[in-house]
């Protein structure tokens, strides 16, 4: 893969809100961290192959120089701050892969996600934010006298 093979500079992956002064080499992204979003961006561009190019997932504003994309910076720079590991990328790309299946087999259509959007697949999807109370334990002649109890309460 030549693009990966190519020397990342964290001067070209600021936030994209900040001027550089003000950001700090610790807010960066690594080169490792940058590589992984390469590997994304390729299994991004294999799902959806052209919609990618039309959403404007793309590396290299020129690959010949190496400079990346105002997307792809900014895909870096938010995931990073996002705290998206590598192994939350799997989980947001078979999320995705699944989408994709359901969408192919249902007849839709379904596009690659915004950086944010990305992030929301990435996370693991939250339970119940309560516990369920177990199942009462009563027997069939004590749901009889309470049945009986309420339909008398319900006359009065």
């Amino acid at each position: 893969m030549k693009h990966i093979s190519k020397v990342i500079s964290h001067s070209q992956i600021q936030s994209p809100d900040r001027q550089p002064e003000q950001e700090s080499d610790l807010d960066l992204p690594t080169a490792e961290y940058v590589e992984t979003i390469l590997e994304l961006y390729e299994a991004l561009a294999i799902l959806f192959q052209s919609q990618c190019r039309s959403q404007g997932l793309i590396i290299y504003e020129d690959e010949d120089k190496g400079i990346y994309s105002e997307t792809f910076k900014k895909w870096c720079y938010k995931l990073h701050k996002a705290g998206i590991t590598r192994k939350d990328m799997r989980r947001g790309m078979s999320h995705l892969e699944a989408a994709k299946r359901d969408a192919v087999r249902t007849g839709n259509e379904i596009w690659p996600p915004d950086f944010a959007s990305f992030i929301g697949h990435c996370k693991p999807k939250l339970g119940r934010m309560w516990k369920s109370l177990p199942k009462p334990q009563i027997d069939k002649e004590e749901n009889s006298r309470r049945w009986k109890a309420l339909i008398a309460d319900m006359k009065k």
